[in-house]
């Protein structure tokens, strides 16, 4: 069908019959087309090749209920309702579709959403009615970027009062409310969820706010740790938390955490079928008693009247041939570990000579020289540096048929321990006098919990025992009481044992009474443990920190103790103060009546020669030490230092003859927690030189 335009008026007169006319298209093209006055403009209704009819305005508006104002426009029109739809399509500010909703009462509309430009859409509302819902049962929303751009970008919030960002979740079971997830593989340094109050004003802003109403924790930090920049999270309040310095103990068998004892379970002489402690076997004529090598060829013979307490003994003899016969023996050890030697042996004619290395025939851990012609007993104590320990035993002479007598040998692995039926403990600590504690030293997380090298080991001898902390003041103490009245204080620790209901912890206050935390499970692995408390305010005796163990017999490990102020710790957030002093309970020497020769400059290993009183790695310690000289020189005497090279330390030169000597002060320890020994003497007039630690600074 077509039509042709004639500019020409068409008027009715007479009756109006209604009717609706119908306008059939002949095929594909324009079906029909109004135009404007000056043809600028039209509306056209077209057909496409599908049978479909397009509707086309080339410009002005399109309205539905209502005269347009914009490029689309529709109004709801029922006057029966006080609101009506919005939506409009607008030519300005670079194209937008607006949606909104009019009050027809005072005939102002509230947009709701809108896009502008940029590519941007807006939504926006006056009123308290939800701006954007989202809804369906299945799928997610889902958002997309492409390029270097942000996903999302809540920007411009103008909130005061209210939240700018909120998520409710109420029909969680075991979903979460959030996740912020990366799975990037660049090395490059970022955070990956980032907080930050931006001026300094706003001093009552809190960053981040966790809040648990039930009893699960409120923060569970999954590796790595928390490290708050140029701080700590929490100041730990214990002194040697580490276990590090024992200024009270004695050396234990790390195998039996009793004295070692000939032919105990952990003696390393007697281990398998070897033995040379109460019963020498096999040696005879050139032949070494069992478990030894004759490296330097001799006669051994097993005396049963050798005098030595411990008969029978054993006699080195020259064979007449070879001098300063000598027996040698491997022993494997664990490198860092500190090991203890013990003898007895008495001079005949030959002299004493008994060396321990790092290969046969060595001694660079130590040598033990005596002419000595009673029994005596001798000893030894070393870290070990590989894993193979060689020990000789000599008897020095040239003259045929000389000999030394020897018995009674036996090699520990040892730590320091207080097992006395006493209170005292780790420096620091107070334990009940029927338990046994021993340090336990790194075992790769087994025995020792990562993040420390040392634990505690803790054998009980009775029901309800316990170790604490008693911070170097008494539980009465004003000042001590006062620090920690009325405030809420936090404990923990990891713990390991396979009893159950054994191992826990306590606090106490004389006005709240006792306060105990869970159990250990008792299922053999390190768990940690924490109890939190508040100290009332009116209490005048306070006990912050307690561990007990409940049931008598039984072997638990303790690691990482903390006391911090507030409510929480967590697990896996262990501190202790950075350079931390500990200021030895006992007095103890490194030196003890020697007789330095000019030969002796060397590198005092302060672990072994404390018997472990101090630690490995200690950064510096305070010392006083003495010595004499029978023939002064001005500025000869005896240095301690850092290293050969170090230009500090504490100066002993005597300035009198036969006159004791002092000094005393911090000196600073080298890497491994050594420090450096001079003799600037050169003749042998030094005597009664002693030497005493009484701080270890950590590091």
């Amino acid at each position: 069908m077509s039509f042709t335009l004639y500019k020409k008026t068409i008027s009715a007169t007479g009756t109006t019959i209604e009717n609706e006319p119908i306008i059939k298209s002949d095929g594909a093209g324009d079906v029909m087309q109004w135009l404007s006055n000056n043809e600028a403009s039209n509306i056209t209704i077209s057909e496409d090749g599908s049978n479909n009819l397009d509707l086309v305005v080339s410009a002005g508006n399109v309205g539905i209920g209502v005269t347009p104002t914009e490029l689309f426009h529709v109004n709801e029109t029922n006057t029966d309702v006080e609101e009506g739809v919005v939506v409009r399509l607008s030519t300005t500010a670079g194209g937008a579709l607006k949606f909104g909703v009019t009050d027809k009462s005072v005939d102002a509309t509230t947009w709701f959403a809108q896009t502008g430009s940029a590519e941007s859409f807006i939504i926006r509302t006056g009123g308290a009615n939800n701006r954007l819902t989202i809804d369906g049962s299945t799928g997610m929303t889902t958002i997309t970027p492409t390029g270097n751009v942000k996903s999302l970008y809540l920007s411009g919030a103008t909130a005061t009062t209210d939240m700018a960002f909120r998520v409710v979740a109420d029909s969680l079971t075991s979903g979460k409310v959030a996740e912020f997830y990366s799975n990037a593989t660049s090395g490059d340094t970022r955070d990956i969820v980032k907080i930050t109050n931006d001026h300094s004003s706003a001093s009552g802003a809190t960053c981040l706010r966790v809040r648990n109403d039930s009893t699960g924790p409120s923060i569970l930090v999954d590796g790595g740790g928390i490290v708050e920049t140029n701080g700590v999270l929490r100041s730990n309040l214990l002194s040697n938390s580490g276990f590090d310095v024992w200024s009270n103990s004695t050396l234990v068998s790390a195998t039996t955490g009793a004295a070692p004892a000939l032919e105990d379970a952990g003696d390393l002489v007697n281990a398998g079928t070897a033995n040379s402690g109460t019963a020498w076997t096999g040696a005879t004529g050139a032949t070494p008693p069992t478990g030894w090598t004759a490296t330097g060829p001799g006669t051994f013979t097993i005396d049963g009247s050798s005098g030595s307490g411990a008969e029978p003994g054993l006699l080195i003899v020259h064979n007449g041939t070879n001098n300063n016969p000598y027996l040698t023996r491997s022993f494997t050890t664990v490198v860092g570990k500190l090991y203890k030697l013990q003898f007895r042996a008495v001079k005949t004619d030959a002299n004493i000579e008994v060396g321990i290395g790092t290969s046969i025939g060595t001694s660079n851990y130590e040598k033990i020289e005596s002419t000595n012609t009673s029994w005596d007993d001798y000893s030894s104590v070393f870290e070990a540096t590989t894993t193979s320990t060689f020990v000789y035993v000599a008897s020095i002479t040239s003259t045929s048929g000389q000999y030394a007598r020897y018995d009674s040998f036996m090699l520990h692995e040892v730590t320091p321990g207080c097992v006395a039926a006493d209170t005292v403990g780790p420096d620091g600590w107070l334990k009940i006098s029927t338990m046994d504690v021993w340090r336990q030293h790194n075992d790769g997380g087994t025995n020792t919990k990562d993040g420390s090298f040392y634990s505690l080991k803790t054998t009980t001898g009775a029901v309800f025992s316990y170790i604490l902390q008693h911070l170097g003041a008494d539980s009465t103490d004003g000042p001590y009481v006062q620090k920690f009245a009325g405030r809420t204080i936090t404990v923990g620790c990891w713990g390991k044992t396979d009893t159950a209901n054994h191992l826990r912890l306590r606090t106490w206050d004389d006005v709240t009474g006792t306060t105990f935390s869970s159990y250990h499970t008792g299922g053999g692995a390190w768990e940690w443990l924490e109890l939190t408390a508040t100290i009332s305010a009116s209490a005048t005796a306070v006990g912050v920190l307690a561990i007990f163990f409940d049931t008598s017999g039984t072997d638990a490990y303790i690691s990482q103790p903390m006391l911090v102020f507030g409510s929480a710790i967590g697990e896996g957030n262990y501190s202790r103060p950075s350079g931390e002093i500990v200021v030895c309970e006992s007095n103890f020497n490194i030196v003890a009546d020697s007789t330095p020769a000019a030969a002796d400059d060397v590198t005092l290993n302060l672990e072994a020669l404390s018997n472990g009183k101090i630690p490995k790695g200690a950064k510096a310690v305070e010392m006083m030490g003495y010595v004499t000289n029978s023939s002064i020189t001005s500025g000869h005497g005896i240095r301690l230092m850092t290293s050969a090279s170090a230009d500090n330390g504490v100066f002993m030169y005597p300035v009198v003859d036969n006159v004791v000597q002092t000094g005393n002060g911090l000196i600073p320890c080298d890497a491994n927690g050594d420090i450096y020994q001079s003799v600037t003497e050169a003749g042998a007039t030094l005597s009664a030189y002693s030497a005493f630690i009484s701080t270890v600074h950590l590091r």
